[in-house]
This record gives structure tokens, sequence and C-alpha cells, in this order.
């Protein structure tokens, strides 16, 4: 029990003078169930996660959520508003309510909508931006973000046609690699292109990686 108590100290927002409190309120019980005493509520969570966020950088943010969520066994694999066992980050894209969660220690996450309406690609650009150091990208009818990089040495340039603000280049693995100041014409220029698409986001400006299929 002394390994949850100390969870508790350090995740859960309890100090020094709960541990006799704890260690009762712990004592028999199963480590899923002593998990979900210490496991702080998801008000607590989100606070945290904004504090990184705000004061410190968004990957600072993410490694406070990942920590947390691999101390605690917050993973889900398909995590969701209604059925809210664990908590997980809110985040407003487009006027709508998303979740943000972990699914794995190797640093994979996952983002949901609260309503089923369909999620389109300006709202992947707008999430990718959120989070510069990860990349976006659709798997069957799910959102995951990862660390996925690409070797960018060498690469060669491409002609964007009617494109003013966008540049595209090939990189040696043959993805295609497009970047923009603007969002909807970087999204037109993407859609000539066929192949799975990762969206990102570095020096101010929006990045849709093309797959070669």
């Amino acid at each position: 029990m002394t390994n949850e108590i100390d969870l508790a100290l350090t995740y859960g927002g309890y100090t020094s003078l709960d541990r006799v409190y704890l260690t009762r309120q712990l004592q028999g019980l199963s480590r899923v169930e002593q998990l979900k005493i210490i496991t702080p509520p998801p008000s607590v969570v989100n606070a945290y996660f904004a504090e990184h966020y705000q004061k410190t950088s968004p990957k600072a943010a993410c490694d406070y959520l990942l920590e947390l969520s691999t101390a605690l066994d917050l993973f889900e694999p398909y995590p969701s508003f209604a059925a809210e066992d664990k908590p997980f980050v809110r985040l407003n894209l487009s006027g709508r309510a998303f979740g943000f969660a972990f699914v794995n220690a190797q640093g994979l996450a996952t983002v949901f909508a609260e309503d089923e309406g369909e999620v389109v690609d300006l709202t992947l650009l707008e999430l990718a931006e959120l989070f510069p150091h990860l990349v976006v990208y659709r798997e069957g009818d799910r959102i995951y973000l990862d660390t996925l990089s690409w070797e960018e040495e060498g690469a060669e340039p491409l002609t964007c046609d009617g494109a003013f603000l966008t540049t595209g280049h090939r990189l040696t693995d043959g993805t295609v690699k497009l970047s923009s100041y603007n969002r909807q014409e970087l999204l037109d220029v993407a859609s000539q292109l066929s192949g799975k698409q990762v969206f990102g986001y570095t020096q101010r400006q929006s990045l849709i990686y093309v797959l070669e299929s």
C-alpha cells in the first residue's frame, strides 16, 4: 500500500498530513479500487494541464498528462464523454467540445468529439496548432496524435499549381510535405494528392504530410 500512498501524495492532491487518513481509506481495497480513490478528478487534471500549457508549453502539459496516466493507469483505448471512467482533458475546437487522452505509455494520444458530428480537416489543423510537438492523423474513425517525424534532408521542391502561400517538397521516402500560412489553401493543394494525410504545425505554418500510398 505504501506505493499507492506515495502516488496519492505525488499526483492525487494529497499532502503528508493525509497519510494516516489514506492508509485507513485504502486498507483492504484492491489496487484498482485504490487507484480510483487517489486519482484526482477531471477538474483538477484539467486545471493542472492548462497551467502547464499556459505557463510552460504544450509539450510540458502533455508530459504532465502522460506521466499522470502512466502512474495512475489512466490509459483508455476508446475514451468517451458518455463513459468517463477515467479523467481526460477537455478541448474546444471550432466551437465543439473534444476530449484528449493518452492511449498508451509510448505517448500515443487520441482526441474524440462529444457529439457525433463529422470532424473536418480544418479542425485537425487547428488541433495540430494546439500541439505543435505532435502530429495528427486519422485511423479509421479515430483521431490520433503521435511524435512521428520524417527525414527531410535532401527533400526536393515541388510546384504547387495555383498556390500563393503553400510550398511543397518531396522527401527521400516519397512522402510529400506541404506547408502554408493559409489552412484552406493547404487543404485544397493536399486534396489533389492521393495518400494518407498527417497534419502538423511549425513556425507559424500548418503542415500536411501526404504519405505515399
